[in-house]
């Protein structure tokens, strides 16, 4: 997915292959000659020494964004098909520091999907971040420098960068082949089906929770979310109906 984020990037296609020979860079050779800084690949994020030692090299990311922003560089943020950069806490911080150092920040995609609804609605409390001790060093960073963690946080970069890739996406979309298009409609409507299963589900309308089972079937949700969905439902579809009676029986 980082792979295909970076290439349709750096060639502008909505489908782009991974092989650099492929007639699609014969068409556009300009998408071979981009560079990028991936951090993933340049930083060796192994805990040989401890944060803030000179020899740390994952202590050190504003400082080389710093340094790149002197070349004119933007900060990339690429989403994978979860938009995984969109709950995890180093990214967002990434995305802070740029900021700070006015690096124009974009969005792209591997491959190219709709924001899942689990996404949206992001707050700094709900993200994830490996170690304990990466957690304290960001929390202290982005308190003294700002700006802060909650809701002041979300504000200045988590609402942005949600709205910065749902823009995104949706140029995108309209240049995207019909197929492919349809594709993306179809994996919105999955995973509405799904978030809608777990709310009412969770609320216990049994109404509304059948009809989102009814979706989850129509746009083939994978059988291993569904079967607890149905379980959930007949539970629901029962205690509705035990509930029905003893409210005649009583009125009776």
């Amino acid at each position: 997915d980082l792979l295909l984020a970076i290439a349709t990037h750096a060639s502008g296609f909505t489908q782009p292959k991974l092989d650099a020979s492929h007639e699609q860079y014969v068409r556009r050779p300009e998408s071979l000659q981009r560079r990028y800084f991936v951090d993933v690949f340049c930083i060796d994020q192994a805990r040989k020494f401890p944060q803030r030692n000179p020899r740390c090299e994952t202590d050190k990311f504003d400082f080389v964004l710093e340094e790149l922003s002197r070349r004119s560089t933007k900060l990339l943020v690429a989403m994978d098909r979860d938009h995984t950069p969109m709950a995890r806490t180093w990214c967002l911080a990434e995305v802070c520091f740029a900021k700070s150092c006015e690096v124009p920040v974009l969005v792209s995609f591997g491959p190219i999907r709709p924001m899942p609804r689990r996404r949206k609605g992001m707050t700094f409390g709900k993200t994830d971040i490996s170690l304990d001790v990466d957690a304290e060093l960001l929390r202290e960073e982005l308190v003294q420098r700002g700006p802060g963690i909650g809701e002041q946080f979300e504000e200045a970069v988590v609402k942005p960068l949600q709205k910065l890739a749902i823009e995104t996406y949706k140029a995108i979309y309209d240049t995207m082949p019909v197929e492919q298009q349809q594709d993306c409609d179809w994996i919105k409507e999955q995973d509405n089906a799904r978030e809608d299963m777990k709310l009412y589900g969770e609320n216990g309308n049994s109404e509304k929770m059948r009809i989102a089972v009814e979706a989850g079937i129509t746009y083939q949700v994978e059988d291993s979310f569904m079967e607890p969905q149905r379980r959930r439902l007949a539970q629901l579809e029962l205690q509705f109906v035990l509930n029905t009676e003893a409210n005649y029986t009583l009125l009776e």
